[in-house]
């Protein structure tokens, strides 16, 4: 593993670049989730992007801009620049190893990112979503309810129309620590999975993680496969019995969603 400090259009991103062992098979990119979702995922990202290294993959996983150990603060951030610094990462890497064939995992928000960017290896990629959150009006509604709760916890009334207002009218939001521009929020809540949005991929395989016993797809994802299906995409989707790791209270890592990233990505199978 490398750690670099990558500068693009004046942004300087941290990544963390994990060598193949052996001869290259493919390349990883990671489009990672947002906010406390995502330090909730680094443990399991990292053991991922390791677990691939050795199976042959080169694995590229970036903090983006004003998150993580990259420059800026969180209300720097703006989502066309993380769609354009994605897709520069994205090009650096296959300048990086050749004709070497892409594959892409997302992690929640991460596949609005990943569908969002112009990304030149797209085409004959395989691609993973974790828990791919479809909307992003839906994802802020249920982060933004964080700061509504926060209040009501101090005997304070917060409306979402209360906080559209002080968006707009302050320019930023401060939600469970972490600031939101306006122009950012505005972005995200207009971010959708379009069924369009990885055509000319070789796979694209959605992961759902639900603990109970004989769960099924949420119907929203399955209706989303349906429509990338019904596009020409081989797409697939399955759950996986394991906790929501985004979410939990603890740091989890689920071994089995390790393994299957493994078999998702490169075309192996799982270990027994």
């Amino acid at each position: 593993m490398v750690p670099r400090y990558v500068d693009l259009a004046g942004r300087r991103l941290f990544c963390l670049c994990h060598a193949a062992s052996g001869p290259r098979r493919r390349r990883v990119l990671i489009a990672p989730p947002f906010a406390e979702e995502l330090n909730k995922s680094r443990r399991l990202l990292a053991l991922t992007a390791r677990a691939l290294a050795a199976r042959g993959a080169e694995v590229w996983l970036p903090d983006l801009y004003g998150t993580g150990d990259s420059a800026g603060d969180a209300a720097d951030a703006r989502w066309d620049d993380w769609l354009a610094d994605f897709a520069a990462l994205d090009a650096q890497m296959a300048a990086a190893c050749g004709d070497v064939p892409a594959a892409y995992l997302a992690v929640r928000t991460g596949a609005l990112l990943l569908a969002g960017a112009p990304l030149a290896g797209l085409a004959g990629a395989r691609v993973l979503l974790w828990q791919p959150v479809l909307k992003g009006a839906r994802f802020l509604e249920q982060f933004l309810r964080l700061k509504v709760m926060a209040a009501k916890l101090a005997g304070q009334a917060l409306s979402q129309k209360d906080l559209d207002a002080e968006l707009e009218s302050e320019g930023v939001l401060e939600v469970a620590g972490y600031a939101l521009a306006r122009d950012f929020v505005h972005a995200l809540r207009t971010a959708s999975l379009a069924s369009s949005a990885f055509a000319g991929a070789a796979a694209v395989m959605v992961r759902e993680c639900n603990p109970a016993e004989g769960a099924q797809l949420t119907m929203p994802t399955a209706q989303w496969l349906e429509a990338l299906v019904a596009n020409g995409v081989a797409a697939q989707g399955a759950v996986t019995p394991c906790e929501q790791f985004w979410a939990t209270q603890e740091i989890a890592a689920p071994t089995l969603l390790v393994e299957q990233a493994v078999a998702d990505l490169l075309g192996a199978e799982p270990d027994a």
